[in-house]
Order: C-alpha cells, then structure tokens, then sequence
C-alpha cells in the first residue's frame, strides 16, 4: 500500500472530503467518479428538477450548476489524470457544445454540424472518463489508485451452487 493509500480518510470523510471535490491534484478511480460524483449528482438533479417543476421555476437547477462547477471540473480532471490525461481536455466537449449553441444562433446548418460533432465528443468522453481504466503503475499525475488491488483480479470464481 502506497503512502498515500494509507494517509486516505476511512469512513464517511473518504466520500466526499475537500481534497475529492476542490482538488485538481492527484487521480481517481472509475468507482470513485460514478459512485461518490456521477450518481449523486444525478440524483440532485431529478430532485431538484422536481422542486422547479412543482414551484414553476429554475432556482435550484441553477444553484444546483453553480456549486458543482468547481467539484464537477476538480473531480473530472482527477479521473482524467487516472487516464494519463491532462484536465484541461474536458474544456474539448464543453467547447464544442458552446460553438453548437451559438452557431445555431448564427447558421442553422453549422450549428446543427458542429453539434453533431460535439454529441460524438460527448459520448468519447464518458467512455474515456467512465468506462475506460486509468493507467496502471505511478504516472505524471500520481500513484494508482487501484495499486495493490490488483490481485483480486486473480481470485478464483465463487463456487457454483449444485
């Protein structure tokens, strides 16, 4: 177990701690991005999407996005760094979903092309943030989290029951 391994919080803390969400430093797992990011956040969103719809407004879909820009882009650019990536290449799809929306505005044909585009750089980048795993052994951005969990990948299968 590395060093930092062992000096990680235990317990309710390791969910979410300040260095998960406000840090750009460091690396984390594809559990760690779904499980502790991903699906909360989607839960906050349908429930806050409900609160809006009953009260007719945008309110909290709004300070929803406003607080979790920061955590959102910090706990990104961690996973990508899992991947060998720097975590300036989630401004790519985010870039191009901005010129989708302007264009749209200014040339419907190229709006619709450059959102194309940026549907196909949306969908590359949850397979290359959620799906794909990060690389093995220490890189630029750390060591891996998954280091010393590797053996597990070695455990015999379960019984099958008779």
């Amino acid at each position: 177990m590395s060093e930092a391994q062992a000096a990680a919080p235990k317990g309710p803390e390791k969910f979410w701690n300040k260095t998960f969400l406000f840090s750009f430093e460091g690396r984390i797992t594809r559990y760690d991005w779904w499980v502790r990011y991903f699906v909360p956040l989607l839960g906050l969103n349908v429930l806050f999407g409900i609160f809006d719809a009953a009260l007719g407004t945008q309110f909290f879909g709004i300070i929803l996005t406003l607080v979790m820009l920061w955590p959102g882009f910090a706990i990104t650019a961690k996973r990508l760094h899992d991947r060998g990536r720097s975590g300036w290449l989630q401004v790519l799809p985010l870039g191009l979903v901005i010129l989708a929306i302007v264009l749209a505005f200014v040339s419907g044909m190229l709006g619709t092309i450059v959102g194309v585009v940026a549907g196909i750089a949306a969908i590359w980048f949850i397979v290359e943030v959620g799906f794909l795993r990060g690389t093995r052994g220490k890189n630029d951005y750390g060591e891996d989290p998954l280091e010393g969990l590797e053996e597990l990948d070695d455990l015999p299968p379960p019984p099958a029951d008779a």
